[in-house]
Order: C-alpha cells, then structure tokens, then sequence
C-alpha cells in the first residue's frame, strides 16, 4: 500500500513508525479512522460545542 497523504501540504495521515508497528489490517482501520477524525477537525475547528448537529451529521456553527 502507497503512502496516503492529505490534500493539503503533503501531511501523511500515518507517519512511518506507525506503519512499522501495524500489520495491514490494523493500518487500514487506522488510516479510515485519523481520515474521519482529520475531516471532522476541519469542519468542527476549535470549537466542536458550538456546531449544531441535525440527524447525526455537524452542519453549521451557532
């Protein structure tokens, strides 16, 4: 599996110690989850307690 990286400045979402310490299942799940949490820090920003959640899903700041 290539190196995933972010859209913005060439981040990788799983540095290469990490890789080294997971086989390939784990990475995978490891990966799909630091992409959702890297996701939902851009749309919550700073402060998640003001974004008002409709039908499970953050949509707009307060």
């Amino acid at each position: 599996m290539g190196e995933k990286q972010s859209t913005s400045d060439d981040i990788p979402i799983v540095n290469r110690p990490t890789r080294t310490q997971l086989d390939e299942r784990q990475l995978v799940d490891y990966e799909e989850y630091k992409t959702s949490l890297i996701r939902w820090l851009l749309r919550c920003g700073k402060e998640p307690e003001k974004v008002v959640i409709y039908g499970g899903h953050e949509s707009e700041y307060q």
